[in-house]
């Protein structure tokens, strides 16, 4: 089975694209990957690495 997100957090949307491409993929939501976490992780390595860019 492949593992695809899909980009909503509407688990009404996700249930309807999950039966219209069948058991083949299995669809995960943004909440499912716990994306606010991956994001926030990007911003902060982003604004330390902006930071270092001032200093030197």
């Amino acid at each position: 089975m492949i593992e695809l997100i899909f980009a909503t957090n509407n688990a009404h949307k996700l249930e309807e694209v999950q039966a219209i491409v069948g058991k083949k993929f299995l669809l995960k939501s943004l909440a499912d990957i716990d994306c606010m976490k991956i994001f926030l992780k990007q911003v902060l390595l982003f604004m330390r690495m902006q930071n270092r860019r001032q200093i030197i």
